[in-house]
């Protein structure tokens, strides 16, 4: 019996693999013995390559995505000089596109599956002879053939499980792979209902659903978010990707009745010019999306994360900031600003040069330069997503940033001042406060106000042990000592005297204390009323 051993190179140890664990259950069904191993990209090559060695595999497949092709070829190279006599099999969508050219370049392989591998796989290892080459599957997958893809449940409940409940996408976004599977291929409802209970009742972290666009089957979607609700064990959240401007009152409705923290919500905005959505061929009816984005907010009961994508076809420098800026009114709980990337098989690959778009040959494939956007201006970019990450998505300066960049004539644009006064090489988590503290100041804010902002955004956070320079030590009076001392005897919070009201500093100047609990992973400050009056 051939010894088989399937490998996930994940970009983080909280990830799982759907695909090695889909791929082994499919060859257990059909009699074919396997094995998966996970590892990370962050794990040292030789550490990885010493544990492959130590399974000794009659036969390594590789699921290949663009985060760890590299880390795959080096890999598969060096094991196939350890292991001359073993397969070394590709699959996964960094190669299942130009796939003969790709094993061209790769001799130490074998082969190269393309598309799905559920069935594929075991039809390949199930004949005697299977040469070198590329092989593509027969037929699409029916999903409800396929078994639950974790049966280790009780391994992973500080990890995030991945969960495909429909597979193929509507839409023919041009940047995007989906693309090439217009045909939605839905799993029965009694078969979803019945997997997510596996989840709630293992009372796992975190499940992130992969259909493309979650809400594209309107009362499919209403129907999972129903039983997700009905059936909350009060921990596990669920992540979903969705159609900002697909949404209707009624889920908006529904909704509105989840616990807090249960959904989390990626919604792809990518861009709101014109010509850049009609190239990318992503329709999007933006004032649509802006309404059902505002509904969500005001519930608060959601977490937000809405997507950018610079570099688009059609998209020059000024576009790209009103883009920005527009998502960014929008308050999301994070905005995530990526770079386009070209990825074989998506039209934009297969358009590149006639739209003028240059890339990285390297993985990610990031893009260089377009006709409307220089290098130069996509540099600028990164600025303002280095400090959007730091700054805002970090959610350690919401009131000091919120406060700074009403100096500035836009979120972006300061954000960008902000980035080019950044110091070359690393920073300390403190300088980061005073960097701030120093932008503020030379924008026109007032000094002591930042000062206290940011002070307050640091209790927020962490229990003020340290302090950076610019942030004011906390003078208690003797009474409010003796207070906390009493009433809080060794629990970890934190009493801090304010001489503003920092939780809406457009109010008249006042002193106002503040209690911070850190004895949850929810950091809370309240108003303290105490009996004693200030001296």
């Amino acid at each position: 019996m051939r010894k088989i051993l399937l490998v996930a190179l994940n970009a983080k140890y909280s990830h799982t693999s759907l695909a090695v664990r889909k791929l082994c259950n499919a060859l257990s069904a059909s009699g074919i013995p396997a094995a998966f191993a996970e590892y990370t990209i962050n794990q040292p090559v030789q550490e990885l390559l010493s544990s492959l060695a130590a399974a000794a595999p009659d036969m390594l497949l590789f699921s290949c995505y663009i985060w760890n092709i590299q880390l795959v070829q080096r890999l598969g190279a060096d094991f196939r000089k350890l292991f001359p006599q073993a397969d070394i099999l590709l699959g996964g969508p960094e190669v299942s596109f130009e796939a003969e050219a790709l094993l061209a370049r790769m001799p130490w392989a074998d082969a190269i599956l393309c598309g799905e591998g559920e069935e594929l796989l075991p039809q390949l290892l199930q004949t005697q002879q299977h040469p070198r080459g590329v092989y593509h599957p027969k037929r699409k997958v029916i999903l409800r053939e396929q078994p639950f893809a974790y049966n280790d449940l009780d391994k992973l409940q500080n990890r995030v499980l991945y969960y495909e409940s429909t597979r193929g996408c509507f839409y023919g976004c041009a940047y995007c792979l989906s693309s090439a599977d217009r045909e939605v291929r839905p799993l029965p409802l009694p078969h979803v209902f019945a997997d997510l209970q596996r989840f709630l009742d293992a009372r796992v972290m975190q499940v992130k659903f992969v259909d493309r666009t979650f809400n594209q089957l309107e009362g499919r979607a209403l129907a999972i978010w129903q039983y997700l609700i009905e059936h909350d064990n009060g921990v596990t959240s669920f992540q979903m990707e969705l159609g900002g401007d697909l949404f209707t009152q009624e889920q908006l409705d529904l909704l509105r009745t989840a616990r807090a923290g249960l959904f989390q919500f990626e919604i792809g905005v990518q861009s709101t010019c014109k010509e850049a959505l009609r190239l990318a061929a992503r329709p999007t009816n933006f004032a649509k999306l802006k309404w059902a984005v505002g509904q969500i907010r005001a519930m608060g009961n959601i977490h937000q994360h809405l997507d950018l994508i610079a570099g688009l076809p059609g998209e020059g420098f000024a576009q790209f900031m009103q883009s920005y800026n527009e998502v960014f009114a929008l308050q999301p709980e994070q905005l995530q600003l990526g770079f386009l990337k070209l990825l074989r098989g998506s039209r934009l690959w297969a358009q590149r040069e006639a739209l003028g778009l240059l890339h990285s040959d390297a993985p990610p494939y990031e893009i260089l330069q377009t006709p409307q956007l220089t290098y130069g201006e996509l540099a600028r970019i990164k600025r303002v997503e280095e400090m959007t990450e730091r700054y805002y998505n970090s959610g350690r300066f919401t009131h000091s940033l919120r406060y700074t960049l009403q100096f500035c004539r836009s979120p972006f644009e300061g954000l960008l001042a902000l980035g080019e006064t950044m110091p070359t090489g690393a920073i300390g988590k403190y300088a980061y406060y005073e960097l701030l503290h120093r932008f503020c100041v030379a924008q026109g804010g007032d000094a002591e106000k930042c000062r206290w902002l940011l002070k307050y955004d640091l209790c927020l956070h962490e229990r003020p042990r340290k302090l950076p320079a610019c942030c004011p030590e906390n003078v208690l009076p003797p009474q409010w000592r003796r207070y906390l001392a009493e009433q809080f005897a060794h629990q970890n919070v934190h009493l801090e005297l304010f001489p503003l009201d920092v939780t809406d500093p457009a109010l008249p100047q006042q002193q106002t204390p503040l209690l911070f609990d850190y004895r949850t992973k929810v950091r809370r400050a309240r108003l303290c009323n105490l009996s004693c009056p200030l001296e």
